[in-house]
This record gives C-alpha cells, sequence and structure tokens, in this order.
C-alpha cells in the first residue's frame, strides 16, 4: 500500500470521531402521538405510579361491522340486516391488556357520568374518580368502551365512548 494512502486511511476515524462531536447531532423526534378504542379493565398503582390495563378493540361500522357480527356468531349471513341495528359492532379478538402510564393530569370526559342525556355535555372527571369507577366491580364503567390518546407509553386523554 502506498504511505499516502495509508495516511488518508488513518485519518478517516479521528475526522469521524470529531465530527461527530462538534456538529449537533438530529433532534429526537417526541413520541408519537396515538388515539385507540379499547377498554379499561383495571388501573393499578405500580412503584408509586398509576397504571391503565388497556385492551385495544376496534370500533367498526356498515358492511365491516355486520362482517364481523356474522363473524363472532352474533347473527348469520340471513340475518345481516340485524347484525347491528345501531350501526357498530366492537370487535375485540384478543383480550390481552397493556399497561400504560396514567398520569394525575390526564384529561378525562365521560358521556355519560351524570351528564342527563349522552350527549348533552361531556363531563370532566379526576384521575381519582375513574380510579374508583374502573376498579369498582358492582359498577359497569370497565365494560364500557374508552378512546385513550397516549403518547408513547403516557396517557393524555381518555374520552368516554357513547353506546347507543
Amino acid at each position: 500500500m502506498k504511505p499516502r494512502v495509508v495516511i488518508i486511511l488513518l485519518a478517516i476515524p479521528p475526522i469521524l470521531v470529531l465530527a461527530y462531536f462538534l456538529y449537533p447531532q438530529a433532534p429526537t423526534s417526541p413520541a408519537t402521538e396515538r388515539r385507540a378504542l379499547g377498554f379499561i379493565r383495571e388501573i393499578r398503582t405500580q412503584n408509586g405510579n398509576l397504571v391503565l390495563m388497556f385492551d385495544d378493540a376496534l370500533w367498526l361500522t356498515g358492511r365491516e361491522a355486520e362482517d364481523a357480527a356474522i363473524e363472532a356468531g352474533h347473527c348469520s349471513t340471513e340475518t345481516r340486516g340485524e347484525c347491528t341495528p345501531n350501526d357498530y359492532f366492537i370487535e375485540n379478538k384478543n383480550t390481552q391488556t397493556i399497561a400504560l402510564e396514567l398520569p394525575q393530569a390526564t384529561l378525562i370526559f365521560m358521556e355519560t357520568y351524570e351528564t342527563g342525556e349522552p350527549g348533552d355535555k361531556k363531563e370532566n372527571i379526576t384521575t381519582n374518580k375513574l380510579v374508583d369507577l374502573i376498579n369498582d366491580p358492582s359498577l359497569h364503567w370497565n365494560k364500557l368502551p374508552y378512546w385513550i390518546t397516549t403518547r408513547g407509553t403516557r396517557i393524555t386523554t381518555i374520552e368516554e365512548q357513547y353506546i347507543p
């Protein structure tokens, strides 16, 4: 190998290291926001933090809802028109839960909690109130679907989905 080539090859690694420290790195992108429908199965305390156990589901309408209802055995192709009387079907094939961090500052909106007629207004409740509602087995709140908005594994917003 010629001496000039060897010198150039030996100079490349230090130049790369120097460039790495001198030039700022591309900023890391913030956690992606995600919105999903599902069921809140329980809320527990883990290492001093609230953790919400969330079971993803799908909100389907129209023909897609009818097909899913038929596949789930709720009706047949002969009774297709009666499969989804309110034109929706919640598909939940996998009931595994994922753990999501539930900060005290989470915005929580209920459609049917002390609001009078459903849809009149959204009632904002505290995180502690949600914990009480979800974890009380005598109540129905852990059987309702919710829209959960997350940034990474942190919940930012919870909205009850009204069921007609």
